[in-house]
């Protein structure tokens, strides 16, 4: 079952609160306003932030907090990169 369309509606992008479209495939969720794009596996979108800290090397999933991402791991945070594949900067 594809995602409905009242869910897409609703969903935003966990990084910036944006709008998120559906792409033309229906293979993944687009973030209209910093260009993250986030999987659909098994018609289930996986909108989790999971970036390598360029600070403590460790992969997690990072914390939104305001305009920044912060690390778990090392408690450093990072501005929001617009339109990037990663997150953070490195």
């Amino acid at each position: 079952m594809p995602i409905s369309q009242d869910l897409l509606e609703i969903l935003i992008c966990p990084a910036c609160r944006a709008k998120v479209e559906l792409k033309e495939d229906a293979s993944a969720l687009v973030c209209q306003n910093c260009g993250r794009s986030y999987s659909i596996q098994d018609d289930i979108p996986s909108m989790l932030i999971v970036e390598e800290c360029p600070s403590c090397k460790q992969t997690a999933m990072m914390q939104v907090e305001g305009e920044n991402l912060k690390c778990p791991e090392c408690g450093h945070t990072y501005p929001i990169v617009p339109s990037s594949k990663s997150q953070v900067p490195g």
